[in-house]
């Protein structure tokens, strides 16, 4: 933000700063004798680029004294991240899985600009289901990272449950990545009804047969089937 005899966009102040601080045509000038009241600068039609830039203050007086602040850094990032997953839980995609237990997901997650705070796994509609953060400096995180997740299974409900892997940027830019499928079943069909020995007197043995259970469905209407039926 410069302040100047030349400013070239409109320049607008606090309503609470002093009614002697304002904008004469486009100068900015500032009669009071000691201010410290806010003073916008906006460009709407050039928004400030991404990237680092350097600003500074100026103050200037009715006859055009003027007196720089110290120049400081600032960071601008409007980029998603961009997120991939792989690994166990992934691998498992479009399959039953028994609900119980531990499944790791590697995610790697990359930001040319301010780097990568987080990374999740989440069930698409229903939360997070694992996390982990990731350690920043003051003003920087990693522009990539890959991490291990562990993702209980136990936090599935059952049915079919569509996952996701998330990557945030320390300024909050958020992206997921595509969705996988996975189905939890828990529920263990029924005994098997009418067991029963039969012999066979052509070959002299005895069988032991039984009427099969059907496997229940899953909540959503899923119903597993042995491979090749």
């Amino acid at each position: 933000m410069t302040c100047g005899s030349t400013a070239p966009a409109t320049a607008t102040r606090d309503p609470a700063c002093p009614s002697e601080t304002g904008v004469c045509g486009d100068r900015h000038y500032q009669c009071a004798r000691d201010w410290a009241g806010p003073l916008y600068y906006t460009r709407n039609d050039e928004p400030i680029p991404e990237g680092t830039h350097t600003v500074h203050a100026r103050a200037v007086d009715a006859v055009d004294n003027a007196k720089d602040s110290p120049a400081w850094t600032i960071k601008i990032d409007r980029s998603a991240p961009t997120v991939t997953p792989s690994g166990d839980l992934y691998d498992q995609r479009d399959q039953y899985l028994d609900g119980q237990g531990i499944r790791s997901l590697t995610v790697e997650g990359s930001d040319a600009l301010s780097g990568i705070a987080s990374l999740e796994v989440e069930d698409v509609g229903r939360g997070t289901i694992a996390r982990r953060d990731i350690s920043c400096s003051s003003n920087q995180c990693p522009l990539r990272t890959i991490q291990p997740l562990a993702v209980g299974l136990t936090a599935l409900s059952e049915g079919r449950r569509t996952l996701r892997a998330v990557a945030k940027d320390m300024v909050g830019n958020v992206q997921p990545s595509t969705t996988w499928t996975v189905f939890v079943d828990r529920t263990a069909p029924p005994p098997p009804t009418n067991v029963r020995a039969v012999y066979d007197d052509v070959e002299g043995s005895t069988y032991l047969v039984w009427d099969p259970s059907a496997d229940p469905s899953l909540p959503d209407g899923f119903t597993w089937q042995w491979p090749g039926l």
